[in-house]
């Protein structure tokens, strides 16, 4: 590999992790229900919860609404201005749990907002970090987003088991504060300023993220695959008029509901009502043992990675 093109793979997986922190940033959000719940249950916050399953389901009903909408923002303010939007949302929402610590109703509101950034993470980091990926380079970039999802849920919650609430929350905040800060500096995506007619913008950005000053050859593709992007607009209805698109959504559509009826929310979360369970390290030298639900937490988390990457 050349100089040239080790600086551009660098730079360009290196503006997709930090992009793919958001991510890491939903898994936060994901994996802090165990232990928050826990310590919840054994009375080490403020809050008075009586159910919990509607304090870990408002940050679902958030995720359901922000991803149509969303779709609208990426044509209409660009990829970055997006996925920016989707920043304060997290803070806030820390911000929040950290200040009203006794009051419920923030929590709740706390955890809908969040969920409406994990919506709307769900729909643009994926189109912005396919857009600055190299085709070449595109499949193993895209495989980043389970790996960050799954480190994100696997921080918090091995942290979560040695600290008390308040910590809980500013640890998810960090995390939020550093993908706010990181991000501020990326690029917008070459093609939404071709889509837009402002083809030195394009140029300038593409520069940027290969790291050369050269780019005419994959500029002038960019450009020729907005032509064809722009003469063949689609719309919602053609998802359901057109027989191959209502196939691939039907296919879609069975595989994410066996998904979550096959029980991955519940198993992903953890259930703080499994504490303590007994387990036999050595049938022959060791007697039954306890192990915290935080350390299943883990487990999950391992098994996650197992079932994705193996």
């Amino acid at each position: 590999m050349t100089e040239g093109r080790f600086k551009t793979v660098f730079f360009t997986f290196s503006i997709a992790l930090i992009t793919c922190m958001g991510y890491m940033v939903c898994g936060n959000w994901i994996g802090w229900s165990s232990p928050a719940t826990y310590l919840m249950k054994h009375n080490k916050t403020d809050l008075d919860v009586t159910n919990y399953d509607m304090m870990i389901a408002m940050y679902d009903l958030g995720n359901i609404i922000s991803p149509i909408p969303c779709g609208y923002f990426l044509g209409l303010f660009g990829r970055k201005p997006t996925i920016s939007i989707i920043v304060p949302i997290n803070m806030i929402a820390w911000i929040t749990i950290l200040v009203w610590t006794s009051r419920l109703d923030v929590l709740y509101s706390a955890r809908l907002f969040a969920g409406l950034a994990k919506g709307m993470t769900i729909c643009t980091i994926p189109v912005y970090v396919g857009e600055i990926a190299e085709v070449k380079l595109r499949g193993s970039v895209l495989s980043m987003f389970p790996i960050m999802l799954a480190m994100g849920m696997l921080c918090i919650q091995m942290i979560g088991q040695v600290i008390d609430y308040q910590q809980l929350n500013i640890l998810g905040l960090f995390f939020s504060t550093v993908f706010t800060v990181l991000f501020f500096i990326m690029p917008e995506s070459p093609y939404y300023l071709m889509q837009k007619n402002r083809r030195d913008q394009a140029e300038k950005s593409l520069r940027s993220i290969r790291a050369k000053d050269d780019v005419t050859d994959e500029l002038a593709m960019i450009e020729e695959t907005v032509a064809k992007q722009m003469q063949s607009k689609s719309t919602y209805t053609e998802l359901f008029t057109n027989k191959s698109n209502r196939k691939a959504f039907v296919i879609t559509a069975r595989a994410s509901v066996f998904q979550r009826l096959s029980g991955i929310s519940p198993r992903t979360i953890g259930n703080p009502q499994l504490r303590p369970i007994a387990y036999k390290c050595s049938a022959a030298s060791r007697s039954y043992q306890n192990v915290e639900a935080e350390r299943l937490s883990v487990i999950t988390v391992g098994k996650y990675l197992n079932n994705n990457f193996t």
